[in-house]
This record gives structure tokens, sequence and C-alpha cells, in this order.
């Protein structure tokens, strides 16, 4: 979510693929930003929630990285 190294518009598309519920809601802004800078477009999906998604979502993250914050 900091500064990216790249230029501005140093991309056509920046793509969030099921990511952003991992920074926290302060943080998105900023992030969503910071990809508007170094693209023309910025593509966000996100799976809605439910209890198998979250599930999902939730055990392989933990396995991964037990201090990740989902």
């Amino acid at each position: 979510g900091g500064h990216l190294p790249v230029e501005s518009g140093s991309f056509d598309t920046v793509m969030l693929n099921d990511m952003l519920h991992h920074v926290p809601r302060d943080g998105q802004e900023r992030l969503l930003r910071e990809a508007l800078r170094v693209g023309r477009k910025v593509q966000v999906f996100e799976v809605e929630p439910n209890a198998y998604v979250s599930f999902t979502d939730w055990l392989p993250n933990k396995v991964d990285n037990p201090l990740m914050r989902i």
C-alpha cells in the first residue's frame, strides 16, 4: 500500500485480484490512489463474502502466513 517504485502511468491496467480485503480499511483508498497513479485503469476483483468464501480464504492464508491480516 506504499509508493510503488515505478513512474506514473507505467501500466495500461492495474489489477487487484481478491486482495483488497487484506488491506486495512484506512489503507484501501491510499492503495487505490497509488494503483491509479501507476496505471490508466484499475480493475478490482473481490468475491462476495459468505461463510464458504471466508473459510476458503482464511485457511490457506493462515497456513501460508499465520500473521497475515484477514
